[in-house]
This record gives structure tokens, C-alpha cells and sequence, in this order.
């Protein structure tokens, strides 16, 4: 996944508050990021049980990026790939954390969601799908498996809405910014929730203005680099030589069955729901309690 902007380094711009007491990750100190919950009413937060994750992108890509050509070599280069790639990378480029993402490559598979009748063909995926099954106003979802009990993920996938939307790579002309939203879906793939969810105590200034913020305008680039309260929440939950810490802890209760569901969807604007699952828009956003399908 790996290099392209060197984006990751900087931080998007926040008032110098949202890092600092009382807004911060010591004691007595409100975290100014949100981990996904595994109920929409409280439980474990979630995270991955160990510090990598492999992702595999679908071959078919979008058509609304132009491949670049390289003559010498007798190539052609999906430069969404490439930004996809990149997406991953900034969350990972942190010198504070030591989480791994591994690039499995490309992959012919359309599976959204965990197969528990096949587990040796289940992957983690992005796909851009010319043919959307969701609320039309919704620019990315991102779908989890997870262990109720513990908070564990052990599959995500993040589609794309290739339908919709027209991606744009570039910094001239910006439509809908690949990379903007990709970054913004990766942060629901670690297990971050919306900053400016319902019921959110962060204030405004630094929820709004987070990665993880809910919404997205046309054009938006902004998501691009991990703003501060994004990175504390990356430093904190996957901090480099330690172990992996919860921002809200397992339960100890006997486990219910695991939990497929949609925990980041995107859109350009404002807020939308479903029922019964909740979606929220931003150009990804949302924790939705969708059980896609009952394989519990």
C-alpha cells in the first residue's frame, strides 16, 4: 500500500486544542476520536486481535480514472490501485503506531461480508460497485465481521460507489476525491467511528474537522491526511511496541453469535438513515446494525 503523497506526516489542520487536556488520551482526558462499538448501544469497542490486516483490491476498478500508460515497460497502470494503495498507507505511515497492512494484490472476488461456510475464501476487499445495492447518497460503506464478545474484527470490506459518484485522483477539477474517501473508509476498516455521530461530546471544532467527520462536501480533499484527533486515535488503540488498547473493553459475559455489519458509510452531505440498520453518511460514514446476511 504504500507511498505515493507523502500526505500521512501532516496533520489536517484543527484547533490546537482538540490534542490537548482536556481532549486527549491520558488520564482523565476525553479521547477526541470515537471507536465503533459492537452494539449500537454500547459493548466492546472494535479493533483488529493483532497489529496487521491483509486487503485485496477487486481487478475491475473504475473507468472514471484513466490508466496511465508506461511505453517503456509496455504497462498499463490503474491508477486508482495505486490510490487505494495509498489510502492504506496513511494510516500506517504513523511513527507511533506499528499496525501492518499487507497488499494481497488484486483479487477477481465480489464477496462483501463473511462466508463462515467457506473460510478459506473470504478476503477483505475494496471494490468499486458500478451497480450500487445502497442508499444512492452514500459514497463508500464499509461492512465488518466481528466477535460481539470481544470486540475482535476478522473481516472487513469497503465498497465504493462507482455508480453515483465520478472518483477523480487529481488536484484540478476534483469530483469526488478518491483518496479523501478512501482514507475516511480505512478508519472504519481499523475499527474509528464517526467524530460527529449522534450523541458525540467532541467538540464541534475538532469533530467536524476530523477524518472520521461524518460528512463530505463535492470536491472535498481534506480527508486526505489524518487530522490530529484521527492520529491520537490511531497511536493510541495500535501504539507502536505495546499492545493493541480498547477504548472501551471486552466483555466478560458468554458471547452471542459473531455480528456481521456495516460500520463506515460515506456521503457528500448531511446524514441519512435506514432502517433497521442506521447509515451514516460521510463520504463514509456510519455504524450501521445491518446483518447482511443472518450466517451467525
Amino acid at each position: 500500500m504504500i507511498a505515493f503523497l507523502a500526505l500521512a506526516a501532516a496533520a489536517a489542520m484543527q484547533p490546537e486544542f482538540c490534542g490537548q487536556t482536556p481532549y486527549g488520551t491520558g488520564a482523565g482526558q476525553t479521547k477526541p476520536f470515537i471507536c465503533s462499538r459492537a452494539q449500537e448501544d454500547g459493548g466492546p469497542s472494535l479493533n483488529w486481535p493483532s497489529k496487521k490486516a491483509t486487503f485485496k483490491i477487486n481487478t475491475k476498478g473504475t473507468e472514471d480514472i484513466p490508466s496511465e500508460s508506461d511505453l517503456d515497460a509496455g504497462v498499463s497502470a490503474n491508477l486508482e490501485f495505486t490510490t487505494v494503495r495509498q489510502g492504506f498507507s496513511t494510516w500506517t505511515a504513523l511513527s507511533c503506531t506499528d499496525f501492518q497492512f499487507t497488499d494481497g494484490g488484486l483479487t477477481a472476488s465480489e464477496r462483501v461480508g463473511f462466508d463462515f461456510r467457506r473460510l478459506d475464501e473470504n478476503e477483505n476487499i475494496v471494490i468499486f460497485q458500478n451497480s450500487w445495492a445502497h442508499d444512492p447518497l452514500v459514497i463508500g460503506l464499509t461492512t465488518a465481521t466481528f466477535n460481539s464478545q470481544t470486540g475482535e474484527i476478522f473481516d472487513a470490506d469497503i465498497e465504493l460507489n462507482d455508480e453515483q459518484y465520478d472518483f477523480t485522483n487529481k488536484n484540478t477539477n476534483v469530483q469526488t476525491d478518491l483518496l479523501n474517501t478512501v482514507v475516511h473508509e480505512v478508519g472504519h476498516f481499523l475499527g474509528f467511528d464517526h467524530t460527529d455521530k449522534p450523541g458525540s461530546t467532541l467538540p464541534v471544532a475538532c469533530a467536524s474537522t476530523a477524518t472520521m467527520s461524518k460528512t463530505s462536501t463535492l470536491g472535498e480533499t481534506q480527508k486526505r491526511e489524518l487530522a490530529t484527533t484521527d492520529q491520537l486515535g490511531m497511536c493510541f488503540v495500535y501504539p507502536t511496541g505495546k499492545p493493541i488498547q480498547h477504548c472501551n473493553p471486552p466483555s466478560t459475559t458468554p458471547a452471542p453469535p459473531p455480528i456481521i455489519r456495516q460500520i463506515g458509510s460515506s456521503l457528500e452531505d448531511g446524514c441519512a438513515q435506514t432502517s433497521p440498520a442506521t447509515v451514516w453518511p460521510l463520504a463514509l460514514l456510519a455504524v450501521v446494525h445491518m446483518l447482511r446476511r443472518r450466517r451467525l
